[in-house]
């Protein structure tokens, strides 16, 4: 089973990627700010994080920095979520340790895509979702 954190302070947008990536035989953990997530991070330690850009107290930016920097958590794909992106902003995400960077409003293509891409031996037809 895949493990996958999402951290998304939106109810309605956490909800969506939850149902898509459940539906797909993922084991979903949900965190709606920075501390709580870091707190599922010590506790259990996922295969891929989504992280949302604009969080409550601890931003993505911030939070990315802070899993890339441990020992424990650094081979983790963090992929940035993120909703009116501005020139550079791509780029400001991956210097901060993200792999990749979705805008929402995403399609289930973009989420599967970037779970085979980041997760090795993962194949679209293992999320249920064939081109």
């Amino acid at each position: 089973m895949i493990r996958i954190l999402v951290i998304e302070d939106d109810p309605k947008n956490a909800r969506l990627i939850k149902d898509i990536l459940e539906s797909r035989t993922c084991v979903v953990i949900e965190a709606g700010n920075g501390l709580s997530a870091m707190r599922i991070i010590n506790d259990h330690i996922p295969d891929l994080i989504f992280i949302d850009m604009l969080l409550p107290g601890i931003d993505g930016i911030t939070l990315a920095k802070l899993i890339k920097t441990s020992s424990r958590t650094n081979s983790i794909p963090i992929i940035a979520l993120t909703e009116a992106s501005m020139e550079g902003d791509g780029q400001r995400f991956i210097q901060a340790g993200c792999d990749a960077c979705i805008s929402k409003p995403f399609h289930i293509k973009d989420l599967i895509g970037v779970i085979k891409k980041h997760l090795k031996g993962v194949e679209q037809e293992d999320l249920g979702y064939s081109q």
